[in-house]
């Protein structure tokens, strides 16, 4: 439907290792009170945390659909190693103008924990009601605010989930096709992405 009635749309995919983008889901999760399993029990429940990360299986009707130009594909690494480098490209993806002396707050969001899982699985809830009902902007401004640290408490660093290296090398291995499939997609080497 999209190549039907935008043909000329431009289409931007931000792809990060498949195992880190699983976890980090799961901690999203965990954190908005949907689960309370630890990751490996997490994943049996809920098969799209892994099979969302299964890039070249959700890309394929793109590539097919769309010519190469018109679908930019970035990186999680790239947008690590240089956020304004990353933010450039992306402007530039879509043919907008770079602001001399734009400034931004580099600011990384850490994983917490729900203080309440109850609680945050309503607030997701809410959140998802007001957004339909086109208060977005409230959601934000909530979201920026002190509601999250009523919700949200930091992690300590001995109960924070862990990616166990042995779960880690099983989906890496599970996801190595997949890997390999979209290194043939793109052209790209993804050598770091099999490795356990």
């Amino acid at each position: 439907r999209i190549a039907a009635d935008l043909p000329q749309v431009r289409l931007l995919s931000f792809l990060r290792h498949p195992v880190d983008r699983s976890f980090s889901q799961y901690l999203y999760i965990a954190r908005s009170g949907l689960t309370t399993a630890p990751f490996e029990a997490a994943i049996q429940e809920r098969p799209e945390i892994v099979e969302n990360s299964r890039y070249a299986k959700h890309l394929a009707p793109y590539l097919e659909l769309f010519p190469r130009e018109q679908l930019k594909i970035r990186r999680f690494e790239d947008l690590e190693a240089s956020s304004e480098a990353f933010a450039r490209q992306v402007l530039d993806d879509l043919s907008l103008p770079w602001t001399e002396g734009l400034t931004y707050e580099e600011r990384v969001r850490g994983a917490a924990a729900a203080r309440s899982p109850a609680l945050s699985r309503l607030m997701k809830v809410g959140a998802h009601g007001a957004r339909a009902l086109g208060l977005a902007n409230l959601v934000g401004r909530i979201k920026r605010g002190p509601v999250q640290k009523l919700l949200y408490r930091e992690y300590r660093s001995e109960e924070r989930p862990r990616l166990s290296p042995e779960t880690r090398a099983r989906l890496t291995d599970q996801f190595r096709p997949d890997v390999e499939a979209l290194e043939a997609q793109l052209g790209w080497d993804l050598t770091a992405w099999k490795q356990i």
